[in-house]
């Protein structure tokens, strides 16, 4: 034991103790080098080369001698560091303290303390103490007991190992009945609860031995007819695992020390028996531990076992390298079917030589380069197995110890599956949208083409009903006009529910008055009801319902409601009602929209929200339509945090009634302040009376057309494709403006470099070439154009479209099919504003 003891660390705060403990361990050539910290920080620092250790050769002692209250960082905590390491955790850890106090005992065995010598020191308890790291630690190469292994006092649980806790038998050679009895009542006060049995001969000794269980053995040193070395000698030879305890007044440190090195446990003097029970209590300690470590063996064995069964049976595979060479020393058989390399292909050979690896390891450098990191994972690795297959594995290296021997495992996993499906998933992700691309192109290209015919249509059913010679001619241009509005519907309809559905589109919340929303949204329908004989009406009692919602959605719902209302309704009236209510807590208003027709059956009220449904289906449906109407206004109120429902009698008629916050939240949060409400109130009251005046000069508008009155007829430039258009364009404008027209982008740009236009209109999609945005661009670069005023004239009709083009150049926009005077209207006021 000496040779191996090289340098010892003690860690204590006292000079005196260290002092002492230093000239202990030269006296006794117990150790040729000494370090010494003052608390559990510098010990730290020394172990892990830190502040003025960090140029220090080889720091790892062979044994810490450790206190326990220090400043800074007591022994207990230190102790938890030291274990915690993979570098420390199996350096012996002998606690030297002051401390008699139970809890610290227990609390340094439970952390991995391999020993407890209490102050002032006591050369045999140090030598025995170190004897026992010697025999018991380093020998047989076990790591100090895991937590997991130990009660909350620091005791080992298993139902085999003696626990000073339970009753315990102690067998005591001694000659003296006095000093018996005198031993006996310390270990009674001891708290230890025991068997006690007396001899002082051999023969009794021996039949003690043979009959009864003894736990641990007392023994003086000399009696007069037997001596406590004979005992030893029985002991070690038949029972050497019982702890054998020297109680004597009479023995030398010489004699001490030759009976520890005989396998003697340890030793009190009669002049000192204040140490009887803590050495008894550690001599069991030793016992369970001795106990345990054979426990740990036979576990080991069949730890080993089961782990073959398992390398053997596992579905990964798995390699185990020498972590020096690089040399394969065994792969399991899940390895071979996976990789169809045979056991000889791999055993004896660098990892690197083996061909299925020979990618990964193109040569030692990069397997010392993971044999550095000690764990690699790779999540996705290409292999090539021995008959040309690829597959895909999981790969992790982790590196442990065997036998004092450090390997490398390398469990391979095979995902082929698991990465083939995932490539599915990607794919048909890519697939879905690559549709939903296909889908918007469809979308945009369906508006285009269905817009632009649709621009022929009404504009010319409008011409020609100025023509008061031609009644059967005007007769037909009205029908057409009902045609071409009715198809504008259905593509709105359709083009609303693919935004709502493709989530991009969102509320544009402002300040509303709801009341100047359906009186204006009914003034629409009274023609439509005066046609049918039918009474539309609006009753609310509260003269302004002000809310912060967006009035588009809400025009369009109840747009959808009324016409609704006036279809089914042969007789009677519609009526439309507003107020507010508190709804779920909530400010709400409320919009009834109430009819005296054909009603509805119960089993058809949700039916009729959905898309493409009618309570009327199939060929033999009783009325018209694409079963969206209903559909958007609960996506509509939806998106506005509202509601739409419906009560119904057939053969009475039916109540659909809006529900819409009063307070919905803006986009950071907040709402409006009650002054900016009442501001905004004022001014729809205001819009309100402007809108009453408006209506009532609606013929005069009609007939006075927003000309530009100058003696010299302004330029417009119209950059189109479609001749109908063109046609339709120029028709409504040469009576005011010189017309000219461009059929493509490259001929818009080439009229504009030899023309000045004070206006242009412009078409995006100008089908073959460039498109309208791109032509504006070069337009844009000659001086001259960079003010004048472009108007997309387009079959692009969203709102992001318009964004999109006032972003580009564009000055206004209009969306095909255009009303002919909104068309006069918007080129009147740009070229006002010139």
């Amino acid at each position: 034991m000496k040779a191996e003891v090289k340098r010892i660390l003690i860690v204590d705060d006292s000079p005196k103790d260290v002092e002492l403990t230093i000239a202990a361990l030269a006296e006794n050539n117990l150790a040729n080098e000494v370090i010494v910290a003052e608390d559990g920080e510098e010990a730290l620092d020394y172990l892990n080369k830190r502040g003025k250790y960090a140029d220090g050769d080889n720091v790892i002692p062979a044994v810490i001698l450790l206190d326990i209250k220090m400043p800074k960082m007591n022994g207990i905590e230190l102790l938890k560091h030291i274990r915690s390491d993979p570098k420390f955790k199996l350096i012996p850890v002998i606690m030297v303290t002051s401390s008699r106090e139970e809890r610290d005992l227990g609390e340094s065995y439970k952390l991995g303390a391999n020993a407890y010598v209490v102050k002032p020191v006591d050369i045999a308890q140090f030598f025995n103490a170190i004897k026992v790291l010697g025999q018991f630690w380093a020998v047989v190469n076990l790591p100090p007991p895991e937590p997991s292994a130990v009660s909350d006092s620091g005791k080992f649980f298993n139902e085999e190992v003696i626990s000073v806790n339970e009753k315990i038998k102690i067998l005591h050679v001694e000659d003296s009945l006095n000093d018996s009895v005198l031993i006996k009542s310390l270990i009674e006060n001891g708290g230890i609860e025991h068997d006690y049995f007396l001899v002082d001969n051999e023969k009794d000794f021996l039949n003690i031995l043979e009959t009864e269980k003894i736990d641990i053995i007392l023994s003086d040193y000399s009696l007069p007819d037997y001596s406590g070395n004979e005992a030893l000698n029985v002991v070690k030879e038949k029972y050497s695992f019982i702890p054998f305890l020297f109680v004597s007044g009479t023995m030398g440190e010489d004699a001490a020390i030759n009976a520890m090195l005989n396998g003697a446990t340890d030793y009190v003097l009669k002049n000192k028996l204040e140490r009887l029970v803590p050495a008894i209590k550690r001599a069991l300690h030793e016992y369970e531990l001795e106990i345990n470590r054979k426990l740990a063996d036979e576990a080991l064995i069949s730890s080993e076992i089961r782990y073959r069964r398992l390398f053997e049976a596992a579905r990964d595979g798995i390699i185990i390298l020498d972590a020096e060479t690089g040399m394969i020393v065994d792969v399991n058989p899940f390895l071979i079917e996976m990789t169809g390399y045979s056991h000889e292909d791999f055993l004896g050979k660098a990892i690197w030589d083996v061909g299925i690896f020979r990618d990964i390891f193109a040569g030692e450098e990069k397997f010392l380069e993971m044999k550095q990191k000690e764990y690699i994972r790779y999540k996705d690795l290409p292999l090539v197995t021995f008959d040309g297959r690829k597959i895909y594995a999981e790969f992790v290296s982790n590196v442990y110890l065997v036998d004092r021997k450090k390997v490398i495992q390398y469990n391979i996993r095979d995902i082929t599956e698991r990465k083939l499906a995932e490539e599915e998933i990607i794919n048909a992700k890519e697939k879905a949208e690559e549709m939903s691309r296909l889908k918007t192109n469809f979308l945009a290209n369906m508006s285009h083409e269905i817009r632009t015919p649709l621009n022929g249509i009404l504009g010319f059913s409008d011409i020609i009903q100025d023509e008061d010679d031609l009644d059967k001619v005007k007769n037909m241009a009205e029908l057409i006009n009902e045609s071409g509005k009715r198809l504008l519907n259905t593509l709105n309809q359709i083009l609303d529910l693919s935004t709502l559905e493709s989530q991009k589109k969102k509320a544009d919340y402002t300040f509303t008055d709801i009341n100047i929303i359906i009186k204006e949204t009914i003034l629409l329908f009274s023609a439509a009801a005066k046609e049918k004989n039918l009474k539309l009406a609006f009753e609310s009692g509260i003269a302004s319902l002000t809310a912060y919602t967006e009035p588009d959605l809400i025009s369009n719902t109840l747009s959808n409601l009324l016409s609704n209302a006036i279809i089914y309704t042969k007789l009677g009236s519609v009526s439309v009602s507003a107020k507010e209510e508190i709804i779920n807590d909530e400010n709400s208003i409320v919009i009834d929209v109430i009819d005296t027709g054909i009603g509805i059956e119960e089993e058809n009220l949700e039916i009729i929200f959905d898309e493409f449904r009618q309570a009327s289906e199939g060929l033999g449906r009783n009325f018209d339509g694409t079963g969206l109407g209903l559909a958007l206004c609960r996506k509509y109120m939806k998106l506005l945090g509202g509601s739409v429902s419906v009560t119904s009698i057939p053969g009475k008629g039916s109540d659909f009634r809006m529900v819409i916050p009063k307070n919905n939240v803006k986009e950071d949060g907040s709402i409006k302040s009650e002054l900016e409400k009442s501001a905004v109130t004022a001014l729809l009251c205001k819009s309100e009376v402007n809108a009453e005046q408006d209506s009532g000069n609606k013929e005069s508008r009609k007939k006075e057309p927003g000309i530009i009155k100058s003696e010299i007829r302004q330029k417009i430039l119209y950059i189109e494709n479609d001749k109908v258009c063109t046609h339709l364009a120029k028709c409504v404008l040469e009576k005011q403006y010189d017309f000219d027209t461009a059929v493509n982008g490259i001929e818009g740009i080439k009229k504009t470099m030899n023309n000045e236009y004070a206006l242009i209109l412009l078409d995006i999609n100008l089908g073959k070439g460039i498109t309208g945005t791109d032509a504006l661009t070069e337009i844009k670069r000659n001086p001259y154009y960079k003010n004048i005023p472009v108007i997309a004239v387009t079959a692009f009709a969203q709102k992001r479209d318009e964004e999109e083009f006032r972003e580009a150049g564009c000055t206004d926009y209009i969306s095909k099919p255009f009303i002919n005077e909104a068309l006069r209207e918007k080129v009147a006021e740009a070229l006002s504003g010139r």
